[in-house]
């Protein structure tokens, strides 16, 4: 697995600008340096792991998506869970219907 920084600062960058978020707001909003932003959104630098949770936390999004580009559940438990859950429902029915 690679981590790829500049496309977890563009995640970040594109996260700021859909809020429609000046570096400044967000900076203030998250209690860091607009340069240390900036870094971050230029893929020189990722941050604390606590400056990447509060990323997450205050965008809503998951670690993963803004780390790796993938939503959380993409082969996470909860998947596999929903997976069984509705393959029980479609057994039952099948079940009804023959």
């Amino acid at each position: 697995m690679y981590f790829d920084m500049t496309e977890y600062g563009k995640r970040v960058k594109k996260l700021r600008e859909s809020k429609g978020l000046s570096q400044e707001k967000l900076s203030n909003e998250l209690g860091m340096s607009v340069h240390h932003l900036s870094n971050i959104e230029r893929g020189n630098r990722v941050g604390t792991i606590e400056v990447i949770i509060m990323l997450a936390d205050y965008f809503d999004v998951s670690l993963d998506y803004l780390l790796r580009g993938r939503s959380g559940t993409e082969t996470g438990d909860e998947t596999r869970e929903q997976l069984k859950t509705a393959i029980g429902l479609l057994e039952e029915i099948q079940k009804k219907i023959c």
